[in-house]
């Protein structure tokens, strides 16, 4: 599913098949983030002590599932699948790995509104399951 064309380790991502269009992320430690909003991060200023930094990416996904991905939702993984952040996302840019990192002009409160109102993702989310923590 993810960039075996790469050859790189799976990310801990899910998408259920009847909602292509969000990515649901593992964020581990989201006690320790960072919750400023206010900064665009780029492959240039990530940041990994923000929770929308790393929201947002490094992720290794196929190219033909990037362009269909219009959300992107941090989960904290465990029994309750708490949602930590969610984007509006467009425009995603690759490093020379082949990675990519999304960009955004949302912010995650109201686009955590609006899934749980067009998409119901309170419901949703219980059913994820992530195997293993996240890689970067």
């Amino acid at each position: 599913m993810i960039t075996e064309q790469y050859g790189h380790e799976s990310n801990e991502y899910f998408q259920f098949p009847d909602e292509p269009e969000i990515l649901y992320v593992k964020i581990i430690t989201e006690s320790e983030l960072d919750n400023d909003e206010s900064k665009n991060y780029t492959y240039e200023n990530k940041d990994d002590n923000n929770l929308k930094s790393r929201t947002l990416g490094d992720w290794y996904i196929r190219k033909d599932r990037i362009e269909k991905i219009k959300y992107i939702v941090g989960v904290a993984g465990g029994s309750d699948n708490k949602i930590l952040s969610a984007y509006s996302v467009h425009s995603p840019k690759y490093n020379a790995q082949k990675s990519v990192r999304f960009q955004t002009d949302s912010s995650s409160t109201e686009t955590i509104t609006k899934l749980y109102k067009d998409y119901q993702i309170d419901k949703r989310i219980k059913e994820l399951r992530f195997s293993g923590p996240i890689h970067y």
